[in-house]
């Protein structure tokens, strides 16, 4: 058996920390490490808790879910679940969370949280333990391409760089391919 998925909930309502907890820790392959109240706690215990994977609430006070997800994505690129009231499917701030790099949305209920939380308690689960399996690319990764070039770097322009020699030909057929260009 593997050991199970690491999990921060990061949400400033008290009650929907408290209900994502006892949601996520019926589940032998999640383990809830922590829960922060806003953002700035959160970056405190993600250093100090090194979880597997994020759930995050946008309306929080200090920072809201938003900016920390995009900070978060530039600097230590992890897995998150957006877990919010604003997440409704195809909203603006649905398509922004996963725009900035959230790999999936679970709405919360506005009215009776601990109840609609619980109704939802087994796709919850699901989208966590899926998000945790996610391998998010670093900074550095998104930025190199098929070619062996890195994208700022004028030491290595396309196809240059000498490390990827032996790609770089085979890289080239491969981006008129996938760019439609030669």
């Amino acid at each position: 058996m593997s050991k199970p998925a690491k999990v921060l909930i990061i949400d400033d309502s008290a009650v929907a920390r408290q209900t994502l907890k006892n949601i996520l820790s019926e589940d032998p392959e999640l383990e809830v490490v922590g829960t922060a109240p806003d953002a700035l706690i959160a970056l405190k215990k993600i250093s100090e808790l090194n979880p597997d994977v994020l759930t995050l609430d946008v309306q929080m006070p200090k920072m809201d879910g938003l900016t920390f997800l995009e900070r978060l994505m530039k600097s230590r690129p992890m897995p998150v679940v957006m877990v919010s009231s604003y997440t409704q499917e195809g909203s603006e701030t649905a398509m922004r969370s996963l725009e900035l790099g959230a790999v999936d949305i679970i709405e919360k209920p506005k009215f009776e949280v601990r109840e609609g939380l619980n109704e939802i308690a087994i796709v919850i689960t699901d989208k966590v333990k899926a998000a945790a399996q996610a391998r998010m690319k670093t900074a550095r990764q998104s930025f190199h391409r098929w070619d062996g070039s890195v994208e700022g770097n004028p030491q290595y322009p396309a196809g240059t760089n000498p490390r990827h020699r032996h790609r770089s030909t085979h890289a080239k057929s491969f981006h008129g391919f996938f760019c439609n260009q030669p």
